[in-house]
């Protein structure tokens, strides 16, 4: 069942297609409150009449099973399963933002700043922002720590899919970034997802000394070096990028982190039976 949100922002479309200028452009929205409507109402029509689905990438699967009567991601049981080999905790971590929790997000971005369009990356962009990042993304309690914060979130203006969410924040002589970015939309067996998850974060080194970083730097160069020496073949690619990206956080303060969706099912997840140690002699 639609809610009223959906309802309305329905009829509204579909007055405007009866009228003399349905070819036109749609009305650009004025507040953030206009954004978290649609954005609520695109996602219930997307994710609102399925039971749950499961995502796949690099021997990792993202099981989601929704629990409730609505697509509230506050009603949704999220799994991270190895299915092949080793998991990289850098693909469970990205698989675990992979959808964002629009409701909670809409409701806390309506004491958003609105600031009209933007262009990110070079894809359109609605932008919102706060100095209370716990209040846009819905969240509360807890005490925030001091220093000036901000937050930013990226919203494709027809869509309205979530494209980005960027915070930083500074204190003293520290300043941290991090950037959620969501690209390459499709729709695979009726849901529309992001299939490709990019995070940075950039600051990471500022906490160490800089005598410390150039011990280190020499520390990696040195395990690179020995890295040239194994076999040719995936463990030695495997090892080297490892070592690369380690000495990117430690000279530059710069981690980087990505995964690529490679399929999608809908229906309620199949998951598999936890087993203990055998019992008996």
């Amino acid at each position: 069942m639609m809610t009223r949100t959906a309802l309305a922002l329905s009829a509204l479309l579909a007055l405007a297609a009866c009228g003399p200028d349905a070819d036109a452009p749609p009305a650009e929205l004025t507040s953030a409150a206009e954004v978290a409507d649609a954005m609520l109402a695109s996602f219930e029509a997307n994710i609102g009449g399925v039971e749950g689905f499961t995502v796949s990438a690099d021997g990792v699967e993202g099981r989601y099973t929704v629990t409730g009567d609505t697509a509230s991601m506050d009603r949704v049981q999220f799994q991270v399963v190895p299915v092949s080999g080793m998991a990289s905790p850098e693909t469970a971590q990205l698989l675990y933002s992979h959808v964002p929790n629009v409701t909670r997000i809409a409701s806390g971005m309506r004491g958003a700043a609105f600031e009209g369009r933007t262009t990110r990356d070079g894809r359109p962009a609605y932008v919102l922002s706060t100095d209370n990042p716990e209040a846009m993304l819905g969240q509360s309690g807890g005490q925030a720590p001091s220093g000036e914060r901000v937050l930013r979130l990226y919203v494709d203006p027809e869509t309205f899919d979530v494209l980005e969410i960027y915070q930083s924040f500074e204190a003293d002589t520290t300043a941290f970034t991090t950037r959620l970015i969501y690209s390459d939309f499709r729709s695979d067996e009726g849901v529309r997802l992001p299939y490709r998850i990019r995070q940075s974060t950039t600051g990471l080194n500022q906490a160490i000394p800089e005598t410390e970083r150039v011990a280190i730097a020499g520390q990696i160069g040195l395990a690179l070096r020995q890295a040239e020496q194994m076999p040719m073949g995936p463990e030695r690619m495997a090892r080297q990028a490892e070592l690369e990206k380690e000495l990117r956080r430690v000279t530059e303060g710069i981690d980087e982190s990505e995964v690529e969706i490679e399929r999608v099912v809908t229906g309620i997840p199949e998951v598999a039976p936890v087993t203990g140690p055998p019992s008996g002699p």
